[in-house]
């Protein structure tokens, strides 16, 4: 479902957000199909990426989408009893 605004996708639970995975970030106004995206292991290497190809707007609302994750990621931890 497409609600319409920004979305974020955010990983399972059961594996950590910030840890050996690849961030991906995609401007879908002009990569409407995905196929050109900023990846990197690195989370910061990609905020760089981001701030330098699409601005400084795109790298907070970067930082934003990250922490929105990080806080719906450890609400689910506490909901499921995951302990990592």
């Amino acid at each position: 479902m497409n609600p319409g605004g920004l979305t974020i996708a955010v990983r399972d639970a059961r594996q950590p957000v910030f840890g050996n995975y690849e961030w991906g970030f995609t401007d879908l106004e002009t990569n409407p199909h995905e196929q050109a995206l900023l990846l990197s292991y690195d989370y910061k290497a990609n905020l760089r990426s981001v701030e330098a190809k699409f601005g400084s707007d795109a790298a907070m609302r970067v930082e934003e989408a990250a922490a929105v994750t990080r806080g719906w990621t450890d609400e689910n931890y506490k909901r499921w009893r995951y302990t990592a």
